[in-house]
């Protein structure tokens, strides 16, 4: 039986970071709603409540940016000026995209404000790569370049690597303006990089684990084949892993094979529909677990060992009872969860159909 004080914390942590995704995608709706009744002062915590957020899309932080700066340019009074307040969000939200345009229809006053800051943009966060150290046929570093920021927007540039066919491995460094490196190890690197902001926003990504930037080492020789995979089943490795490189391929420079792109953007409904599918996900597994606790808690009873007159002699009354109450108890929580989790499931299930139709 799984002891609950072990327990919970793992539920937590597989709670938390999909409730914060789960809160701004209801928050931003939420905002909207009030500033298209011009309640300015309402919708204001709730953006701001949005920001602090852990983990904001890029979609999600440029949108957010753009409330928050039609808010401070429409509650600016000659009393209270809040030119520095739309200056930095607008500046902020052209930094991450300079050609970004205020995707609401907004009154005059705060298109007024954004065209102020769009005549003299900050300069813009650059994402470029840069070149791979390597030594003795093994690269040994993967890097970006980041640029501009002038607003110091970069915190964090999260490196995911592998070698060919292994599993992706990440590694956290913080941002500066030039060269970000990484320490790996490998003939042949595999990887992709993204810049994090302020509470772990995303602010742009150079390549994905789907296309990733590939550093070849000159003179390198094919890399393990790794024994396991994802799965855990033996792999064969493949015709890349086995063959030798040709003298040719030992002379060339290795060459960056993919594009800089920056990140999809996707709709509230997409995120929403998302999250309320792995929490309905979640919210079963949890159920499962449940389910799981109260039959061995009804076994400990049903199961006590009898004398041959069919007195219960394995456990005393009151065991049995606390058995019985527990076993309740838990087929309680199980169905409750079971009821929640499938109604979440059901909820993301429409909301990507919605998102869908919407779009097509």
């Amino acid at each position: 039986m799984i002891r609950r004080a072990k327990f919970w914390p793992l539920l937590l942590s597989l709670f938390i970071p999909l409730a914060a995704a789960a809160q701004v995608a209801e928050l931003i709706p939420q905002a909207k709603a009030l500033m298209a009744k011009q309640k300015w002062a309402d919708a204001a915590p709730l953006v701001t409540k949005a920001l602090a957020e852990p983990g904001n899309d890029y979609e999600s932080f440029l949108t957010l940016l753009e409330l928050k700066g039609v808010i401070a340019a429409m509650t600016a009074t000659k009393q209270q000026d809040n030119k520095a307040d739309y200056r930095d969000a607008f500046g902020k939200m052209l930094s991450l995209d300079p050609d970004r345009r205020l995707k609401g229809k907004w009154p005059k006053k705060a298109q007024q404000a954004f065209a102020e800051v769009q005549r003299k943009p900050p300069a813009p966060l650059e994402i470029e790569t840069s070149t791979a150290t390597q030594a003795n046929g093994k690269v040994q570093e993967i890097a970006i370049g980041l640029k501009g920021d002038p607003l110091h927007l970069a915190k964090t540039v999260v490196f995911n690597w592998r070698t060919v066919g292994a599993k992706w491995k990440t590694k956290p460094v913080p941002a500066i303006t030039g060269r970000v490196a990484a320490k790996v190890e490998g003939g042949k690197i595999e990887w992709y990089a993204t810049v994090l902001g302020e509470n772990d926003a995303e602010l742009g990504h150079l390549a994905s684990s789907e296309i990733p930037m590939v550093d070849k080492a000159i003179g390198a020789v094919a890399d393990p084949v790794p024994a396991d995979d994802d799965f855990g089943k033996k792999k064969k490795g493949n015709d890349a892993q086995a063959a030798n490189l040709t003298p040719q391929e030992k002379t060339e420079t290795p060459a960056t094979e993919v594009e800089i792109e920056k990140p999809s953007h996707t709709t509230w409904k997409s995120t929403a529909g998302y999250v309320a599918a792995g929490l309905g996900i979640v919210g079963i597994g949890v159920g499962s677990v449940f389910g799981v606790m109260s039959n061995g808690a009804r076994s400990s009873f049903t199961g006590a060992k009898a004398d041959s007159m069919g007195t219960i002699t394995g456990i005393t009354r009151a065991q049995a009872l606390q058995y019985q109450s527990t076993a309740q108890s838990d087929a309680l929580l199980a169905n409750l969860m079971w009821g929640i989790g499938g109604g979440l499931l059901l909820v993301g299930i429409v909301l990507k159909v919605l998102d869908i139709v919407g779009g097509s």
